[in-house]
């Protein structure tokens, strides 16, 4: 017994690391060894009132601290297993990214500006065989398709010098003249048989006169687009072209459509202008026009061909009818084949 007090006032306090184990070199002691070697190992030295150690209070210090050591190891694995569960779970629950919604028309031409969660799709996705053939076959240059040009039909004269479309409802009728010689001569009608404009191509062996019977006014040019027509460049103002003009009455407007190369007037001031194009040798002067003449006085009442209105603005609000417009077209896409 002395020895082991001699030994316990030798042995210096440790404190031991977390969960650190202690190998022994030798076998395990046994005896007085073995109380001497646990009362050297335990954590912290517990002292009675005259400063020499109890043995019992030492072992009950030590079973203490191993169940302290214990807890502590099983609440560190239950940590880390809950850590690793957690992150197994948060794996799981993390929604994989799916294909954005405007992506439902993959087989469609590709969009120019795709979103930004189409971009991260198409990075972690792959795109199937078939999606990108059908891109990859799309033409990126493929000119928009006209509404209802499944309606239109196109008309060519017999003698080939003439072609245009027109609506499928409007009618194309021969006009006296018409065949004879190289002379194209033709009104198109709409649908309700009204004249929309008549086409005159040929040496018709006539020629254009007339002087004014009203005094000059102002007109404006409310509409023009250049064709591609042929034409005397010098018997001629302008190239050809089509054009909506309006001449000021008096008391209202007479406004016009169809193709020329003709100045309305000059200083923006005119008594009567000609819808014409002053065309090569085979047609010195040909029309694809609503009237052939137009003159500053007032049109008499039902008169076909020239528009009265009682302003330029109500004539400029015509132009965004369906008659206008399919007229424009119609007459636009006139194509002649001289020579």
């Amino acid at each position: 017994m002395d020895r082991i007090e001699q030994l316990m006032k030798n042995a210096k306090p440790q404190i031991p690391g977390p969960r650190q184990q202690t190998v022994p070199a030798n076998p395990e002691p046994a005896g007085d060894e073995a109380e001497a070697q646990a009362a050297h190992t335990f954590s912290g030295t517990f002292t009675d009132g005259d400063g020499v150690t109890s043995l019992d209070r030492a072992r009950q210090s030590k079973r203490r601290t191993a169940i302290r050591a214990g807890v502590a190891g099983l609440a560190a694995a239950a940590v880390v297993t809950l850590a690793v569960v957690a992150g197994n779970m948060g794996a799981i629950n993390s929604p994989a990214p799916g294909p954005a919604a405007s992506n439902t028309d993959s087989d469609a031409a590709p969009s120019p500006s795709p979103s930004a969660s189409q971009t991260a799709t198409a990075a972690t996705t792959p795109a199937s065989p078939s999606a990108s053939a059908a891109q990859s076959s799309a033409p990126s240059s493929e000119p928009a398709s006209v509404p209802g040009a499944a309606a239109w039909q196109t008309f060519a004269s017999a003698n080939g010098k003439v072609a245009f479309d027109h609506p499928a409802g409007w009618k194309v009728v021969p006009l006296s003249g018409d065949g004879v010689g190289n002379v194209v001569k033709l009104q198109v009608t709409d649908s309700a048989g009204k004249p929309v404009a008549d086409l005159v191509y040929g040496d018709t062996g006539g020629a254009l006169g007339g002087a004014c019977s009203s005094e000059p006014r102002a007109y404006t040019v409310l509409d023009t687009v250049e064709m591609q027509l042929p034409y005397n460049s010098g018997a001629s103002d302008v190239t050809p072209r089509f054009t909506f003009r309006a001449l000021e009455t008096g008391s209202g407007v007479n406004a016009s459509f169809g193709i020329t190369t003709r100045k309305a007037g000059a200083d923006g001031q005119s008594c009567m202008f000609y819808n014409v194009v002053n065309g090569p040798q085979e047609s010195p002067v040909y029309m694809f026009a609503d009237s052939l003449q137009v003159n500053s006085a007032p049109s008499p009442d039902g008169a076909t061909g020239v528009k009265s209105f009682s302003s330029v603005a109500e004539a400029r609000a015509y132009m965004q009818t369906s008659g206008y417009l399919d007229a424009k077209r119609m007459i636009t896409s006139l194509k002649i084949t001289a020579g």
